[in-house]
């Protein structure tokens, strides 16, 4: 009972305790190509921005106020006489636009919205994640049509592979063949060689990318955006057929979440050789480590066998310290199941009366269950080896011994900042018996409650793809 009431209490840090220091907001006006300002409250400076439509991005406990500058009928460029600030809108999120959710709840109002956003239990019931968005959306009345919007920047999804030379052959070929074709004044693409790197601290990879606009919160769509100064989102699906492959562009306005008829999205062909099985270990399998965690045990348990074969256990209460280098999925914040088969290589002190340092290597099956509010449940099974150096004063034993070591566990993980996650889990290890004996009790493994802080580093998987 009492590690399922510290998997609810994390579940609810997860839901949004923890706040970024920073907001973006999503800079939009009818029509487009308005010049925008921002003047701080207090401050005379006017900053310029740019045009519309622009994402910024500015300190949550910021002020300021937004004009704007239009083109007459003379193309000479006027202030509108305007001021906007920005409008916050929060709800629970389903397959819906991004201008559609504005404006159904910027009149809810804020503050209930964000109390009861830290209910977890309302999340998981409704399936959806619970978000809060910054707009800034004004209509200039003197304004003339601009026509289309000048510069579009469009920021290409990587299409889903366990190669990433595949999934950037397809998005280059998009670029080449289509893009290329209806390219218009200072249009540019970024593709996903140059992008992955942030990409992958917003859970977004070839491995298992978002197949549509829905599967990414609105958060991680505005910070792409403001990253990227993209306009629009390419995703790219695909039919194979043999080495065959037909592509299909979705292609999004960033800041309305709508499908944008007037952009490339001619279906294309391109011949690139996908490889079944060698895909799907690529897929499955995670060869190097993208996660490394201090862990703090405790509720600790030694189990064994006497010499009447009747196990027995020692619990101590102490805390013991460990290290773990682990592959772990950024959260997706939504109903979603993903499996994955990695080495898992840990260092941890098993005992009290003895005291074991465990040195260990082994192969899980990790199974993730990701949730609306956020947050990830696993389930990890595996086997490997591992290194056990034994002391035990009292009965003036000592040994160092390689033995076989499975190992079960359960745990749920979040992340409270971009490259940080915290975990707690249950976890159960067992052990050749013959291996450690001492006062006539073979120890058969161990079992503890953990809690562990993480560092994500994606960069060293991503080089060794490149490479590979």
């Amino acid at each position: 009972m009492r590690f399922f009431a510290l998997i609810w209490l994390v579940l609810l840090f997860s839901c949004g305790i923890f706040k970024s220091k920073n907001k973006i907001i999503s800079i939009d006006t009818t029509p487009r190509g308005a010049k925008v300002y921002y003047q701080i409250e207090g401050k005379e400076k006017k900053e310029s921005l740019g045009k519309a439509p622009l994402f910024q991005e500015v300190s949550n406990k910021e002020k300021g106020t937004y004009t704007f500058m239009y083109p007459d009928t003379n193309n000479e460029w006027k202030f509108s006489g305007i001021k906007e600030k920005y409008s916050k809108a929060c709800g629970y999120i389903g397959k819906e636009s991004i201008s559609s959710f504005w404006e159904k709840r910027k009149s809810e109002g804020y503050g209930k919205k964000v109390l009861g956003s830290i209910n977890p239990m309302e999340s998981l019931i409704k399936g959806k994640r619970h978000e809060c968005i910054d707009l800034v959306r004004v209509k200039v009345p003197h304004m003339k049509y601009l026509g289309e919007l000048e510069c579009k920047t469009y920021l290409v999804i990587p299409p889903k592979s366990g190669y990433p030379k595949f999934s950037h052959t397809m998005a280059k070929a998009w670029r080449d063949q289509v893009f290329a074709k209806n390219k218009k004044k200072c249009d540019k693409v970024i593709l996903p060689a140059a992008a992955q790197s942030y990409m992958s601290f917003l859970g977004i990879d070839s491995l298992d990318p978002p197949k549509d606009l829905y599967e990414i919160t609105y958060k991680n769509i505005f910070k792409l955006g403001e990253k990227f100064k993209a306009t629009h989102l390419v995703f790219l699906s695909y039919k194979s057929k043999g080495d065959s492959q037909t592509v299909t562009p979705k292609i999004y306005d960033i800041h309305e979440g709508i499908i944008d008829p007037k952009t490339p999205s001619t279906v294309f062909k391109i011949d690139i050789k996908k490889k079944g099985l060698s895909n799907f270990l690529f897929r499955t399998f995670r060869f190097l480590p993208n996660g490394v965690a201090v862990q703090v045990n405790t509720l600790n348990r030694l189990w064994g066998e006497n010499s009447d074969k009747v196990a027995i256990s020692n619990i101590y209460d102490n805390f013991k310290f460990g290290i773990t280098l682990d592959n772990i999925q950024f959260p997706q914040n939504q109903w979603m199941f993903n499996k994955m088969i990695a080495p898992v290589f840990t260092f941890g002190r098993w005992g009290r009366d003895i005291d074991m340092n465990v040195y260990g290597l082994t192969i899980d099956l990790k199974l993730f269950l990701h949730l609306p509010p956020g947050g990830v449940f696993v389930f990890r099974i595996g086997g490997g080896g591992a290194y056990i150096n034994s002391t035990a004063e009292d009965y003036n034993y000592e040994s160092s011994v390689w033995t076989y070591l499975a190992d079960i566990g359960l745990e749920f993980y979040f992340f409270p900042w971009e490259r940080i996650y915290l975990t707690v889990g249950y976890k159960v290890y067992a052990i050749d018996p013959a291996k450690v004996q001492v006062g006539g009790i073979q120890v058969t493994g161990e079992s503890h409650v953990f809690f562990e802080l993480g560092y994500f580093f994606p960069e060293l998987r991503m080089l060794a793809r490149k490479v590979l």
